[in-house]
């Protein structure tokens, strides 16, 4: 029985439209027979979020101070997010079917975000990486923009998976909102160190 390029789901022989997603079968490459090709892009999800994750655990127990282990972090979930893009890409152009390849997407975001979030702490900390009495306006200028993106994320979620394009439009919507809200937390939390770094200045 042939299967959706798409979402794997199962196809009738004469049909022009997926049953399941709605994707047109006419623009996708014939569809194989059986499941063999089928990749799940919710487990390589898991195993890169894992890997990220574990390196960054083991080798907390060596860092000895907290830029240490904010660089530690950092690659952590790089690493996470780098591994699972490179196994999405392998797999594209092997033109295997990917079943959740919006699930992988959404761990890929998730996992950048958290490396960008480390990378942040580790200037809190250190101070090293912006010029002397630019960390406010940096701080306010990300606390804005965050906010902005995530507003937009959470009312208007349809109409950002209408304007990008594959393979973010796979996304579900929930998955749309729950970016949003991370992004809102993070853009309440830069507009925090803003007002700690202000009132640092003002004392």
């Amino acid at each position: 029985m042939p299967f959706c390029n798409r979402c794997c789901h199962p196809l009738v022989s004469d049909a022009n439209f997926c049953s399941s997603c709605g994707s047109s079968l006419l623009s996708q490459t014939p569809p194989p027979a059986s499941w063999p090709n089928v990749k799940r892009g919710s487990r390589l999800a898991l195993q890169g979020f894992l890997l990220g994750f574990g390196i960054a655990v083991v080798a907390l127990f060596i860092a000895k101070d907290e830029p240490t282990s904010d660089v530690v972090w950092i690659i952590g979930w790089a690493l996470g997010a780098v591994y699972i893009t490179f196994y999405l890409r392998a797999w594209k152009r092997e033109q295997r079917i990917i079943r959740r390849e919006g699930t992988a997407w959404v761990v890929i975001a998730l996992l950048s975000y958290l490396s960008v979030c480390s990378l942040i702490t580790y200037e809190i900390h250190t101070n090293r990486l912006l010029p002397p009495g630019f960390a406010p306006a940096f701080f306010l200028v990300c606390g804005v923009a965050y906010l902005w993106w995530g507003i937009g994320l959470v009312y208007k979620s349809h109409a950002f998976l209408r304007r990008v394009t594959s393979p973010w439009n796979r996304l579900p919507r929930w998955a749309v909102k729950g970016l949003g809200i991370l992004l809102l937390v993070g853009g309440a939390w830069f507009l925090y160190k803003f007002a700690a770094r202000i009132s640092g200045v003002v004392r």
